[in-house]
């Protein structure tokens, strides 16, 4: 029996030393490029892809059992839809792997994986195909072309979950796994969506871990540089960056499940808008990612950029068409040093305390189909904003937006603007899907306060619409109407708005820091200008307008006033009346002076106008007082800022001449001529008084308003109370 077992262990020694003879000698009797052909076909029956080796085939063994297989200069093109493409080129890419394992324990042990110079060329078509999913025919007449992700029909096959890429199903059908180590060099990876003229690229990805093997955590570095091209077009992403991470892997082969701790993201992102030397961000997290399940459950993740973190945790489920569900919060940070880095999109702020805090939180799900940003509360300094926000197709998206703010001061934000800043950003509009509900409780702009404020705006097809916007304004409401039409060449932009019963006198004085105007205000107007900034706009203004206020006073007009001055510096100096013997006649006052309070009060003040081509043109003014009335009309030009009005203030000659009526007898009234005219900031106000001058008086004093000579008033009789002194005793002794 002893010599039988002895036998029994001799030829199992020498069976295995055969064996192991055998597996080292294998490379000198058997050539694999001997195989090249054998294998392109295997190949091309199982991915349906033409497989290229242009350089040899070397393998190796060693006496501790391992193969070392190396492949130079192969290529992988495209399947059936891209045939003439290069899906995956490899200049040179080296595998050690241990055969004892493979053989004994299904397990697959690698010593070394070393890929250089490798190249993946991803290509997505306008249908939304792409090169690296198989395409096959369908048996039947139809010969239509179906997608299929690889793989056999076995059981173990068969528990798979169906779209999983056919490396993934090959790795999950192996019961173990062992690596001693992988790197990845000179990597670069071409990713070109056409659907949305996208293409995006990974250049120089260099990839290196430590020993991997089953349930044991090891370390994983990466770094590569990112580059986005939109072929030209303007977008708010960065152009490109440069990124770097490392952290520790564990990965539990029989779950088909990765574990990522402690895993580190710096990026320096890259952009017209950004510094020269980029926007460093860093991102950190933990995750699990189950192959099979086909989730990713993010743990935490923490994203910051100077003192601004954003901080998150939720799942990522369904490879194919990711479902995302995550909860965003923004610790209270302060981002002004973030915003002030990226200086071509920061106004030049009035305010220093601006953007001095920032917090919020929100709730985030769906898909690229339809996501959904629910319970979403910010704060942005004093200004507090809550609501939803619905965006469907991720790839053009259309929003859905209804938002509440607590209040919001617009002075605090704006800057200095150009001379004729391009207001419209058309190509944005032009592409823009919108639906926007906006509430808010207090809204300061150019100084004045309105509130409540309601905002409905809808954008499609290059046309936005205001319908409406509605606010209280000081003790009145205003209501704006609005259509920008972007299609075509030039912007054209619809205005509706109307004023009523609004209080002028406080809000000039917290919109210019003057009592400019007062009174009840009620305005009407339908217009429409074409242009793309403000100076366009008045140059190319069209409509109608009527306006309406009560119970008010202009400040900056002392018609009344400019009527007694001019009087004041055109007659002769005055002279005593003659005696009168018999009849006690009392002292005529002097020309009346100007009253203490200057402006012209008003009960009722209202006129219309017609704009052509920036140019007010109104007819009907009329301004009516206690005291006086004024009728007239002018111009104003409102892309060069110049006004003409031509006035005739009707007023009771007593307030003129300073006479005394009498009991019982009727007040006459006087016709002044009045004119006002010049530039928006220096504006120039005549009276012609010409017709209550003494005619010597009218001669050397000519009246200096313009384009008076129209309007005729009566000549005053000579005045013998204006006579001097010295005149009277001349003319008595004949001189």
């Amino acid at each position: 029996m002893l010599t039988f077992v002895r036998w029994i262990v001799g030829l199992f020694i020498i069976l295995c030393g055969a064996i192991y003879v055998l597996i080292l000698a294998l490379p000198v009797f058997l050539n694999p490029n001997d195989y090249k052909d054998q294998l392109i076909e295997l190949v091309k029956a199982k991915t349906g892809r033409q497989l290229e080796i242009a350089g040899d085939i070397q393998i190796q063994t060693s006496p501790w059992l391992h193969a070392t297989c190396t492949l130079n200069k192969v290529r992988l093109a495209g399947n059936a839809l891209f045939t003439n493409s290069t899906c995956i080129a490899s200049e040179q890419s080296t595998i050690e792997m241990s055969i004892l394992p493979l053989l004994l324990q299904n397990r697959l042990h690698m010593a070394s994986v070393i890929l250089d110079g490798v190249t993946l060329n991803l290509l997505q078509n306008k249908e939304g195909l792409n090169n690296w999913q198989r395409i096959s025919k369908l048996s039947g007449e139809t010969g239509e072309e179906t997608i299929d992700q690889g793989g056999d029909s076995s059981p173990a096959a068969a528990q798979i979950p169906q779209g999983t890429p056919p490396l993934t199903r090959f790795l999950l059908g192996v019961n173990g796994l062992d690596f001693g180590k992988l790197h990845l060099t000179h990597v670069n990876v071409r990713y070109d969506n056409r659907q949305t003229d996208t293409i995006i690229l990974l250049k120089d990805v260099q990839i290196k871990t430590g020993r991997l093997r089953e349930n044991i955590p090891f370390p994983i570095e990466a770094d590569f540089s990112l580059t986005l091209d939109n072929h030209g077009r303007k977008t708010a992403l960065p152009r490109s960056a440069d990124i770097s991470m490392q952290g520790n892997a564990t990965l539990f082969w029989q779950e088909r499940h990765l574990l990522l701790e402690d895993l580190r993201m710096d990026a320096a992102l890259k952009g017209k808008s950004l510094p020269k030397r980029g926007l460093k961000i860093a991102l950190t997290t933990n995750s699990d990612i189950h192959l099979r399940d086909q989730k990713i459950t993010i743990k935490d993740f923490s994203l910051s950029q100077d003192n601004v973190t954003l901080l998150g945790s939720g799942t990522v489920e369904n490879f194919a068409n990711p479902q995302l569900a995550m909860a965003l919060k923004i610790p209270e940070s302060s981002p002004q040093s973030t915003l002030k880095q990226i200086k071509s999109t920061l106004p030049l702020v009035r305010n220093k305390d601006a953007f001095t805090l920032l917090s919020g939180n929100m709730l985030v799900k769906g898909n690229r189909d339809l996501m959904e940003i629910s319970d979403l509360t910010m704060m942005v300094d004093a200004t507090t904003m809550t609501g939803a926000v619905t965006i469907k197709d991720v790839c053009n998206p259309a929003y859905e937006a209804t938002i509440h703010l607590n209040q919001l001061d617009l002075d605090s934000y704006g800057g200095k603007s150009a001379t004729n800043p391009p207001l419209i950003p058309v190509p944005l509009l032009q592409d823009l899907l919108l639906q926007l509900d906006l509430q808010l409780d207090s809204l300061k702009v150019g100084g004045a306060l309105l509130s409540p404020v309601q905002i409905k705006l809808t954008s499609k097809d290059g046309v936005t619409q205001l319908a409406p916007l509605t606010a209280g304004l000081y003790d009145g409401t205003v209501k704006v109407e609005a259509r920008l039409d972007v299609t075509g060449d030039v912007p054209q932009i619809q205005l509706k708005p109307r004023i009523s019963k609004v209080k002028l006198k406080p809000l000039f004085q917290d919109m210019n820091g003057q009592e400019d105007v007062a009174g009840t205000a009620n305005l009407n107007a339908d217009l429409a200008a074409s242009g793309l900034g403000r100076d366009d706009f008045f140059q190319h203004m069209n409509g109608t307008l009527r306006l309406e206020i009560l119970n008010g006073n202009l400040p900056a007009f002392p018609v009344r006033q400019e009527i007694v001055t001019a009087l004041a510096l055109s007659a002769q100096p005055p002279v005593e009346p003659p005696a009168q013997p018999s009849v006690e006649t009392p002292a005529q006052p002097p020309v009346m002076s100007a009253p203490e309070e200057r402006g012209t009060g008003f009960t009722q003040l209202n006129g219309t106008a017609l704009i052509q081509d920036g140019r007010l043109v109104n007819e009907d003014l009329t301004v009516i007082s206690e005291t006086m009335q004024i009728h007239g009309g002018g111009t104003i030009d409102l892309g060069g800022g110049q006004v003409d009005f031509m006035l005739k203030v009707s007023l009771p000659l007593e307030n003129v001449l300073g006479k005394k009526i009498e009991p019982g007898q009727s007040s006459a009234l006087s016709v002044v001529p009045y004119r006002i005219s010049g530039p928006y900031a220096a504006l120039t106000q005549a009276a012609d008084v010409t017709q209550f001058l003494p005619p010597q008086a009218a001669i050397q004093n000519p009246p200096e308003v313009p384009g008076s000579g129209d309007i005729q008033g009566p000549v005053p009789e000579k005045n013998e109370a204006a006579v001097q002194p010295e005149q009277r005793e001349k003319e008595a002794a004949g001189d």
